[in-house]
């Protein structure tokens, strides 16, 4: 199958849940889909800085695994000793479309754990640390998590990290036509302050996101009806320069301009940095 890219000046919606690893054996943590991702172990990456996937396999360091805590309860998750992982989906069930990622990890000892997503740097974690929630991360065509696990020294609890609750959506590309497009641009502007004989300052207590504004046309009633319907839903548009922001729908006028034709103006509302986008 040919690769798949994102199309310029398009918008996605993010659809049901498509793979949901709890990283059980028994069954106890709901998992969805879990069977489509493998796990692999190895010891280094061939050149990293060239991101060559290639990679050495080593005796697994790596497993499913099921924690007691003390007040009698459990939950498994994936557990890292040390060295590198990878977690990928099996080609005969990879969609070849846009999707997010999000996942738990945690670092309890003394250690590092980076990741990198379809080979892109995404987060490390410092320990010991507790548990949190990564942000979302986009992955096209494909869907790689890769991991690599460092220990510093002796430390009680010993050194490792752990993932869970990796959740992966698709997304779907929007059927309407789209006009009256208004180009990224900043959500909010820096304040002036004025200073006595001397020069005005600039500030801003606002997080500086970004909005892009368009008006969409629907040839249906239904078509029309769906999209506002799941407006609340996160959404990805790609810009001209093949940018994508994430974020949600802030619905507008909206016109019935014939039998079952429909114009919707919104604005779309990213927390991404302007020129940046969705990472």
């Amino acid at each position: 199958m040919a690769n798949f890219e994102v199309k310029s000046q398009s918008l996605y919606r993010r659809d049901e849940l498509f793979i949901r690893c709890g990283f059980d054996n028994d069954g106890s943590e709901n998992s969805i889909n879990q069977n489509h991702m493998i796990l692999k172990n190895f010891s280094s990456i061939v050149d990293e800085r060239t991101n060559d996937m290639t990679a050495y396999p080593t005796p697994s360091v790596s497993s499913y695994k099921k924690t007691k805590l003390p007040d009698g309860s459990s939950y498994w998750s994936l557990y890292i000793n040390h060295g590198w992982l990878e977690l990928y989906i099996d080609p005969q069930y990879n969609p070849h479309q846009l999707c997010e990622i999000s996942y738990d990890y945690s670092n309890p000892g003394s250690g590092q754990l980076d990741i990198w997503i379809n080979g892109i740097y995404t987060e490390f974690r410092k320990g010991p640390s507790s548990w949190r929630h990564s942000k979302a991360h986009p992955a096209v065509d494909d869907i790689r998590l890769r991991c690599r696990q460092r220990n510093f020294g002796l430390s009680d609890p010993p050194g490792r990290a752990e993932l869970d609750n990796l959740l992966v959506y698709k997304y779907k590309e929007l059927d309407l036509e789209m006009f009256n497009y208004q180009p990224p641009h900043t959500s909010t502007s820096p304040l002036e302050v004025n200073t006595l004989r001397g020069f005005s300052t600039f500030q801003t207590t606002k997080y500086i996101g970004t909005e892009i504004g368009m008006t969409l046309r629907f040839f249906s009633a239904e078509a029309h009806t769906d999209f506002i319907k799941n407006a609340e839903k996160p959404h990805v548009f790609c810009d001209e320069k093949y940018i994508m922001y994430r974020g949600v729908l802030d619905l507008k006028d909206c016109r019935k301009v014939g039998v079952d034709l429909y114009e919707q103006a919104v604005v779309l509302k990213s927390p991404n940095k302007l020129g940046e986008g969705w990472k």
